[in-house]
This record gives C-alpha cells, sequence and structure tokens, in this order.
C-alpha cells in the first residue's frame, strides 16, 4: 500500500510538473507526450484540480489544462491555445512577420487548403487576435508605417487579414517561449518565416519589406537561442 501510494505520489507530481512547463495542453497530448494511460492522467488530473493546483479552461472543444501557481489571464490562455494548435499558430506568425495576407496567400503559405483556412480564420476573427480589412476603405497601421490596402490589390472579394496587436504577440512570445516551443518547433518556425519573407519578396509586396522586416528581425531575436546552435 506504502509503495502504491509512492508511486501515486511520483506520478501526480510528474503531471503536475509537465502542466507547469507545458501550460495549455489538452488531456490526449499530456497522456502522449508523458506516454502514461488516459485513466491514469485523468485520475490525477482530477485530483490536482480538486486541490486547486491545476485548472481547466475549454475552448473549441478543446480543455487544456493550465497551473494554478502561474495565475495566466484569460487572454493570456485564449492566444497559447491558438499557438498550441499548428494551423492557428502558422497564420499567427505569417501575419506577424509579413504584416497582412490574403486567404489564398495563407493557403499556400502555412500549406493548408482554403477551407481549413477559411475555418482557422474565423476562430481567430472571432478571439480578436485578427481582423478583416476592407480593401476599398482600411489602411492598415503596419509598425507605424500606414499603408493604403488599395496597394496590395487582391483579387475580386478576397479577404485580407492582420493581427489586431502584434506587438501584444511580440511580448507574449518573448514570454512563453520556452514554454510554447521546443527547439526542433522552434526552428520549424524560423524556416517557415524564412519561407513567408522570401514568398514576400518576389510578390508585388516588395514594397513593404521595411515594415514587414521590423518583426522579422523580432522573432529572429525571440529564438536567438536555436539560430546560434
Amino acid at each position: 500500500m506504502l509503495k502504491k501510494k509512492k508511486s501515486d505520489l511520483e506520478t501526480r507530481n510528474r503531471i503536475y510538473y509537465f502542466i507547469y512547463k507545458h501550460p495549455g495542453l489538452h488531456l490526449r497530448e499530456i497522456f502522449r507526450k508523458l506516454d502514461l494511460s488516459e485513466g491514469t492522467i485523468r485520475y490525477h488530473i482530477t485530483y490536482l484540480t480538486k486541490s486547486n493546483l491545476v485548472t481547466k479552461k475549454i475552448e473549441d472543444r478543446y480543455t487544456r489544462f493550465y497551473p494554478v501557481a502561474d495565475n495566466i489571464e484569460d487572454a493570456d490562455k485564449t492566444i497559447i491555445h491558438s499557438f498550441r494548435k499548428e494551423a492557428t499558430r502558422n497564420i499567427i506568425f505569417y501575419l506577424l512577420v509579413c504584416g497582412y495576407g490574403t486567404q489564398q496567400e495563407l493557403s499556400k503559405n502555412i500549406k493548408k487548403s482554403p477551407s481549413t483556412v477559411s475555418f482557422h480564420t474565423k476562430k481567430l476573427l472571432k478571439k480578436g487576435i485578427i481582423k478583416e480589412a476592407n480593401p476599398k476603405n482600411d489602411a492598415l497601421d503596419l509598425n507605424e508605417n500606414i499603408l493604403n490596402i488599395e496597394e496590395y490589390e487582391p483579387s475580386g472579394r478576397e479577404k485580407v487579414y492582420y493581427l489586431d496587436n502584434p506587438n501584444m504577440i511580440y511580448n507574449f512570445l518573448t514570454e512563453y517561449k520556452e514554454k510554447l516551443f521546443d527547439d526542433e518547433t522552434k526552428k520549424d518556425i524560423l524556416n517557415q518565416i524564412d519561407n513567408y519573407i522570401d514568398y514576400k519578396k518576389s510578390a508585388r509586396l516588395e514594397k513593404i519589406q521595411s515594415s514587414v522586416n521590423n518583426y522579422y528581425d523580432l522573432v529572429k531575436e525571440v529564438f536567438s537561442s536555436v539560430i546560434n546552435n
């Protein structure tokens, strides 16, 4: 009996510290990465939740877990949720380093179908992370440079998206980069944003490259430890 209790405590501590180091994971991700059964994870997370050591937030039908000690605000939990999903993460990074983009550009660059991009952009719009521009009326403030979106010349009624607050996303990344991304994911992100920039350089938006470089360089700084390895 004592051995069982000691084993339970060790497993529970292992689960807790894993959630502490990786906030915002859902149940399936936790038991897959810890190589524990779903029943074991459920049992111990229920205990941790009742003991007010772990809290949960349901978003987009996912129940994600966070350490109470970190006191993560709901707004940050919403962004964490978006970065935990590859498609929305890639959309955010594209808009962060490239300023804005059409649904077609997003589809091409994040390698997802237009319908998938539409699904995820609707989620991001609802959460207030991105905005949709009207090509006929809107001007975009990209890194303090006002650009008339008519210069972008999107085809037909194609929607154009941009981040509501890129500075907030950058500050968020500097705070949570170690808890959200392992080194392999960071390398993938860096490779992706290099491809995004190459695409923009060859596209008709080359004239806004000076404003694009601002956040491109900042993201490089965030992940500088990976670059130097």
